[in-house]
C-alpha cells in the first residue's frame, strides 16, 4: 500500500460521517470522528499484520520442529545444519517483527489482566513473544560465535584434525559473543517471570510456556558451559580433576565405596597422562601422614578410626564430600586439584550406550550389557589375587584401560548428533546422582550448578525428607536390597503439622548358612561377586528433616545373634546428630537379615513457618522435597497428606494419583528428587487463627496424640513406638485406599498414541537397570499399551527396530493421566 489510497481510503469512510447533521457546526465532534475512524483503521490494520505474523511463525516453528527431527533421526549433514540455521533466522526476524507490531498495544495488553477467561493468556502472550525474541537474540549471538566450529563439527573433511584443540581456540574467540548471549538471556528470563504462574492459561499456552521454561533452562546451562569452557579446557592454567569411581552396589552417603580414582591434568586443551589408583593405594594413603579420626559412627561398627581418602564421602552434599576428597587425595599425592567428579559402574554403563562396544587390549568386548558383569569379574579376579599377596591390580587394569578408551572415543566425535545423544545421558545421570561434579574454579562451579549436576544438598525452608544408607558390613549387598519409602503428612490442625514416615528394607539375599553372615569380616575371599552380595545389610540410616523438625518416636533396631556390634551400647537405636546443612538430622544403625522386611518407622512434629509460605493473604502455600540419594536404584514412594477441614486446595503438582476434600494421595518411583505443592485457599477464621499463634511450644507424645489423632490410626508397639496398624506391602499398588473415596475411579485406555519430547530409550525392564532395547529421539512416535503399577514407566510400541519395552513417562508427550492407562503385570 502507498500513502494515497490509504487517504483516499479514509476520506470515503469519513465523509459520511462528516455530512451528518450532527457533526455539521461543531469541529470539535468532527475531529473526534476522524481520530476514531484513524485509530479503528489502525487497530484494524495492525490485527490484520498480528494475524498474518502469527500465522507464519507457528508455520515456521512446525517447519523447524520437522527438520530438528529428521536431522537427529538421519543425522546431522551440512546442508541439514544451513538450512536449519536459516529457519531458525527467519524464526527470529517474524518474532521481532510481530514483536514491533505489537508494541503500541503493549501496555493496553497487559492491564487486560482481570478481564474474565482470557485475561490471563493475553497478559501472558505478550510476555512470551518477549520471552521468545530475547531468547532467540541469544541463539543467534551463540551461532555467531560458534559457527566455525559447527562448519568444522558437520563437515565432510575427514582429515585428522584435533577436536579438543579446536574446540579450546572456539570458546576462547566465542567470549565476546557469548557475553551478548547472556545479556539476551538475562532479559528472556525476566520477560518469563512476568508471564507468572501458567496453571490459569489456556492448555496450549500452558505447554508453550512449559517448553519455554525448559529451554530457558538449556539455554541457561549451554551458556554457563560454554564461558566455563576456556578454564575447563586450562586455556590459562593447567586444569586437574580427579574421578571418584565408586561402586553402588557398597552404598555410601554420595554414590558408593570409592574403589579407584582417576587424576587428568588438561593443559591448553592438550590432555596429559591419566593416574588411575586403587584407593587403598599406598601411594595415597600413606603411613607416615597423620590424619583425622573418621566420623562417628565408623570407629564404632566399622573400627575405621582414620578418616582414608576411600571413605572420604560420608557426606551426601556431594559439594562437601569433594572437598574432603580433594582435601584427603592431595595430602596423600601432593598434588593440586580443582574440579572432582564422581560416577559409578552404572554411570559407566549408560555411557557406553553412547560409546557402544569397546575393544580392551586382550581382545575382550565390552557393551552396555556386559560391562556389570565384566567389573564385577574384575573385582573378583583383584580380592583373589589380593588375598595371594599378589602385585597385580586388577580394579587399576580394568579403569586403567576402560577410561582412555572413552577419553578417545570422546576426543574423536565429529557427529552432533552423538555429542547430543552424550549430553542427555549425563544429564539423566545426573538427575538420578550416577554423575556429579564440583569445582573450586568460580565459572565452572557456576556451570555445574547452572546444568544442576551438583548433588547438593539444598538449604531453606519447606518440607522435605533425604534418606542417607551407608553400607558398613564390608560387602555389595545393596544389590540385594529393595526399598519402599511411605509418607504421611497430617494437616488438619495447620498449626500443628506432623508425619509418619515409614521407610522398608527388603533383603533378598538367600544368605550362606548359620554362621556364616553378619559378622563383619573385611578380608573375606569370596568365589563370585554375588556370593560377596549375599549377607546381612548392616546400614547406618540417616533422615535428613527441615529445621527445628521434633522426632516424637524414632525407630528401635533388634540385631541378629551373631552381629558383631550387637552389644554396643548406641546399637540400633536412633538419635540426633549433627550436620552442617541446616537440617535436623537423625541416625542409628539398622540390620536386615537375608530373606528379612524391616521397617524404619519415623513419627515426627513440623514447625509451620518451615513447611509454608504465604504468597498472598489467605493462601499458604506448601512445598514437599523427597531428595533421592546417590547411588541409590529407583524405588518406590508413596505420599497421602490428610487435609484440613473445610478449606480449598489449588495448584496441585503435580496430579496426585488420588484426591478428594480430605485427602491427597501419590505414589511413584524415586528415581530422581521428586516435588509436590500445593496451595491451600484459607477461610478468614482460619488465617485469624493462625496469625494469633504461628508459634508454640512443641507438645510431648502424649499431647500429640490426644489433641491432633491423625487419620491413621496409631497403636503402641514394642520399644515405645508408634506404628501403622495396617502395615503397606512393599510394593505400592492403586489398591492403596485413601482415608476418603477418591473424587474418579480411572478407566483404563491403552493404545495410545504420542511422540517422545527428550531422548531417552527403550528398556526390557520398568527400570533403569533393564537391557537397552533401542533409543528413542524427541518426536519419535510410539503406543502406548500400558503401565507398571506405579506409573513411572509405560510400555510402547516403537517403530524403532520394531522394538517394545520399558519407556520413561517424563520422557513423553501424555493427554492422559498415567492412573488411567491399563495396568501392565510384570513377572
Amino acid at each position: 500500500m502507498n500513502f494515497v489510497p490509504i487517504k483516499t481510503w479514509i476520506a470515503k469512510i469519513t465523509r459520511p460521517v462528516l455530512e451528518h447533521r450532527w457533526v455539521q457546526g461543531s469541529p470539535v465532534r468532527a475531529s473526534l470522528l476522524v481520530l476514531l475512524a484513524v485509530v479503528l483503521l489502525f487497530v484494524l490494520v495492525q490485527g490484520v499484520r498480528i494475524g498474518i505474523l502469527g500465522y507464519r511463525l507457528k508455520a515456521a516453528v512446525d517447519a523447524v520442529e520437522q527438520e530438528a527431527k529428521v536431522l537427529l533421526d538421519e543425522g546431522l549433514t551440512p546442508d541439514g545444519i544451513e538450512s536449519l540455521r536459516a529457519d531458525i533466522y527467519h524464526i527470529h526476524d517474524l518474532t521481532g517483527r510481530l514483536q514491533h507490531v505489537m508494541r503500541p498495544f503493549h501496555g493496553l495488553l497487559t492491564s487486560l489482566k482481570w478481564m474474565p477467561l482470557v485475561g490471563d493468556d493475553l497478559v501472558a502472550g505478550v510476555y512470551t513473544l518477549d520471552t521468545a525474541h530475547s531468547m532467540l537474540n541469544a541463539v543467534v549471538d551463540m551461532d555467531e560465535g560458534f559457527s566455525p566450529l559447527i562448519k568444522q563439527l558437520v563437515s565432510e573433511d575427514e582429515s585428522d584434525v584435533d577436536m579438543l584443540a579446536l574446540v579450546a581456540e572456539s570458546v576462547v574467540s566465542a567470549q565476546p559473543a557469548l557475553v551478548s548471549a547472556r545479556s539476551e538471556l538475562v532479559q528472556a528470563q525476566f520477560s518469563y517471570r512476568l508471564i507468572g504462574s501458567p496453571t490459569t492459561l489456556h492448555p496450549k499456552l500452558q505447554r508453550v510456556v512449559y517448553l519455554m521454561g525448559r529451554g530457558l533452562q538449556v539455554l541457561d546451562g549451554g551458556i554457563a558451559a560454554a564461558m566455563a569452557a576456556p578454564d575447563l579446557l586450562g586455556m590459562d592454567e593447567p586444569q586437574h580433576i580427579l574421578v571418584l569411581i565408586q561402586n553402588a552396589d557398597e552404598l555410601r552417603p554420595s554414590g558408593g565405596f570409592i574403589t579407584s580414582s582417576a587424576y587428568v591434568v588438561i593443559d591448553h586443551g592438550k590432555i596429559g597422562d591419566i593416574t588411575i589408583l586403587n584407593s587403598m593405594s599406598p601411594e595415597i594413603d600413606r603411613e607416615e601422614v597423620i590424619y583425622q579420626a573418621s566420623p562417628d559412627p565408623m570407629p564404632q561398627y566399622m573400627e575405621v578410626y582414620r578418616w582414608l581418602f576411600r571413605d572420604a564421602n560420608w557426606s551426601p552434599d556431594f559439594p562437601t564430600a569433594a572437598a574432603k576428597a580433594s582435601e584427603l587425595y592431595a595430602l596423600g599425592r601432593g598434588v593440586p586439584i580443582d574440579t572432582v567428579v564422581a560416577i559409578n559402574q552404572y554411570t559407566i554403563q549408560d555411557l557406553m550406550i553412547v560409546t557402544g562396544p569397546l575393544t580392551l587390549a586382550d581382545g575382550t568386548v565390552v557393551d552396555s550389557n556386559t560391562v556389570i558383569s565384566f567389573f564385577q569379574e574384575s573385582w573378583v579376579e583383584y580380592q583373589q589375587a589380593e588375598a595371594e599377596t599378589q602385585v597385580e591390580d586388577y580394579r587399576k587394569a580394568f579403569i586403567g584401560e576402560l577410561g582412555p578408551l572413552f577419553i578417545d572415543h570422546f576426543m574423536n566425535v565429529r557427529d552432533p548428533s552423538l555429542l547430543y545423544d552424550y549430553f542427555s545421558v549425563s544429564n539423566a545421570l545426573a538427575l538420578r546422582r550416577d554423575l556429579m561434579l564440583y569445582s573450586t574454579n568460580p565459572s565452572i562451579q557456576l556451570m555445574i550448578e547452572k546444568l544442576g549436576w551438583d548433588g547438593t544438598v539444598p538449604e531453606g525452608d519447606g518440607d522435605f525428607i533425604l534418606l542417607v544408607d551407608t553400607n558398613m558390613g564390608f560387602n555389595k549387598t545393596d544389590l540385594n536390597i529393595e526399598r519402599l519409602l511411605a509418607y504421611h503428612l497430617n494437616l488438619e490442625d495447620l498449626s500443628r503439622p506432623y508425619s509418619m514416615l515409614n521407610v522398608y528394607y527388603t533383603n533378598h539375599s538367600a544368605g550362606l548358612g548359620p554362621g556364616k553372615i553378619c559378622p563383619i569380616e573385611e578380608d573375606l575371599v569370596f568365589d563370585t561377586y554375588a556370593e560377596r552380595a549375599d549377607d546381612c545389610y548392616a546400614d547406618y540410616v540417616r533422615l535428613y528433616l527441615p529445621e527445628d523438625s521434633a522426632l516424637l518416636s524414632p525407630p528401635y533396631f533388634t540385631f541378629p545373634s551373631n552381629y558383631t556390634y550387637k552389644d554396643n551400647p548406641g546399637a540400633g537405636k536412633v538419635q540426633a546428630i549433627t550436620d552442617e546443612r541446616q537440617k535436623e538430622v537423625f541416625g542409628g544403625l539398622m540390620v536386615v537379615s537375608p530373606g528379612e522386611l524391616v521397617r524404619a518407622p519415623f513419627v515426627y512434629r513440623l514447625e509451620p513457618y518451615r513447611i509454608f509460605s504465604q504468597p498472598q493473604p489467605n493462601l499458604l502455600h506448601y512445598s514437599l522435597t523427597i531428595y533421592k540419594q546417590a547411588g541409590v536404584r529407583p524405588y518406590p514412594y508413596t505420599v497421602t497428606i490428610d487435609l484440613p477441614p473445610g478449606v480449598g486446595i489449588a495448584n496441585v503438582s503435580p496430579e496426585p494419583l488420588y484426591s478428594d476434600q480430605e485427602t491427597l494421595h501419590f505414589q511413584g518411583l524415586l528415581a530422581q528428587d521428586i516435588e509436590i505443592s500445593f496451595d491451600i485457599v484459607l477461610t478468614d477464621a482460619l488465617q485469624a487463627e493462625l496469625d494469633e499463634d504461628v508459634r508454640y511450644p512443641l507438645p510431648d507424645q502424649g499431647t500429640l496424640v490426644a489433641t491432633a489423632t491423625p487419620r491413621f490410626e496409631l497403636t503402641q508397639g514394642p520399644y515405645n513406638v508408634i506404628e501403622l496398624t495396617t502395615i503397606p506391602t512393599l510394593t505400592p499398588t492403586p489398591t492403596l485406599t485413601p482415608t476418603a473415596t477418591p473424587t474418579y475411579t480411572p478407566t483404563p485406555v491403552t493404545n495410545v498414541d504420542t511422540t517422545v519430547e527428550v531422548m531417552t530409550f527403550v528398556y526390557s525392564r520398568p527400570n533403569f537397570g533393564g537391557n537397552i532395547l533401542a533409543r528413542l529421539y524427541p518426536g519419535s512416535s510410539v503406543v502406548i499399551v500400558g503401565s507398571e503399577i506405579n506409573g513411572e514407566w509405560l510400555y510402547c510400541r516403537t517403530d524403532v527396530g520394531d522394538a517394545e519395552g520399558w519407556v520413561w513417562g517424563e520422557a513423553l508427550a501424555l493427554e492422559f493421566p498415567v492412573s488411567d492407562f491399563l495396568v501392565i503385570e510384570q513377572p
